[in-house]
């Protein structure tokens, strides 16, 4: 008998930098990493394993259907235009050998075609293996959280978002070190104090996030680099001590979970020893390729896949209120960033925003999709 479906946040903090939190449906729990079979994870069963890293797909239907008239795709192509027409990279990835030239001439095109649709030509799609070869690419999401914060520490505010040393003078300090020792406090690294220990932790797991003081004033921080240590789950840590049932793992599960054990809060975060810093910004979220981040368009991928400055036709899962797969959607999606956890050609990262709605929409996206290249037909 098939057993009841229930929601899972499947890898909490699994993804280094950007990172999302993620919430699977599943019948049981998987293994970590790719491989999530579970009823309503929006994989296409039906289609045969592909040959090549990119095969050629036939028909342009679904790229029309992508192609409306929309404020956020225009931004998307805009962006990768101006990125690409400062490039001049050579690209082999698989079976594919593509310039620079040929993704500008794909930004141009498209851009005219949503200012003016038509009949869409001139263009091949080709589709990217996926997870399972064949075309089955795992979608999870991101998103910008905003934290209060002073300028000046006191008996509130008293936990340090520092930026990153010029130099470690010897051993490069874990976690611990950092907020327990203190041994980079004096060294004027601090940029803010902020009132929550774990806030700043899932600040870090992000990659990026707005500081907003108590006169409203919003500052970006972005990332600048780590402390050189590979990354723990804590969410996974959380569950394997029986601290909270799988089933019931959440982002407010965890805050609730530190909330009630607030002598634990130190000792857990700690082991995971990786730890970012960041640098203040006069910029809208940017992502590895220096490029704003649009939110619901731009997409973290493993460039050794997919080059930056790529222009795709996504099959995106769509979710319902609760979370659940309900449909794919045709969207045009633009690699502008990467992650640590973003490895192969088998998962990306959508960007969803600022604060705490994107954080809902980021929360639950954990399900499958495709993705097509877009080059010229010469």
């Amino acid at each position: 008998m098939t057993m009841r479906i229930y929601k899972f946040i499947m890898v909490l903090f699994a993804i280094v930098l950007p990172a999302a939190l993620i919430i699977a449906q599943v019948q049981k729990t998987v293994a970590l990493g790719h491989g999530y079979d579970f009823e309503g994870n929006g994989k296409d069963s039906t289609t045969k394993k592909q040959a090549d890293l990119y095969l050629l797909w036939n028909s342009l239907q679904n790229l029309e259907k992508a192609l409306v008239e929309d404020s956020l795709v225009s931004t998307a192509l805009q962006i990768q235009q101006n990125y690409l027409a400062l490039k001049n990279r050579e690209h082999q990835y698989g079976n594919l050998k593509f310039k620079d030239e040929k993704l500008l001439e794909v930004a141009n095109k498209l851009i005219a075609q949503v200012k003016s649709p038509g009949t869409i030509g001139d263009f091949r799609l080709y589709r990217i293996e996926g997870e399972d070869g064949k075309g089955n690419v795992h979608f999870t999401a991101y998103y910008t959280p905003v934290i209060n914060a002073s300028r000046e520490e006191d008996q509130e505010f008293k936990f340090p978002i520092y930026r990153k040393p010029d130099s470690w003078n010897g051993k490069r300090p874990t976690r611990a070190m950092i907020d327990d020792q203190k041994v980079l406090e004096g060294q004027g690294l601090e940029i803010a104090w902020t009132a929550s220990l774990v806030e700043n932790y899932f600040m870090h797991v992000q990659g990026s996030g707005y500081l907003r003081f108590e006169d409203g004033f919003l500052t970006l921080l972005q990332f600048n680099g780590q402390n050189g240590y590979p990354y723990t789950s804590i969410g996974k840590y959380l569950i394997e001590k029986g601290h909270i049932e799988a089933e019931n793992i959440s982002l407010p599960s965890i805050r609730r979970w530190f909330l009630e054990n607030p002598l634990l809060v130190s000792q857990t975060l700690n082991i995971n020893k990786s730890y970012s810093f960041f640098s203040t910004s006069d910029n809208n979220p940017r992502g590895a390729a220096n490029t704003e981040l649009v939110t619901g368009h731009t997409i973290a991928v493993d460039p050794s896949y997919i080059p930056f400055g790529s222009i795709l036709l996504a099959k995106i899962p769509i979710l319902d209120a609760e979370g659940y797969f309900s449909k794919h959607d045709y969207r045009i999606v633009t690699a502008q960033d990467r992650g640590g956890a973003i490895k192969g050609p088998g998962h990306v990262d959508l960007y969803e925003g600022v604060g705490d709605d994107a954080e809902k929409r980021a929360g639950f996206l954990h399900h499958y999709g495709s993705l097509w290249l877009i080059l010229p037909t010469r």
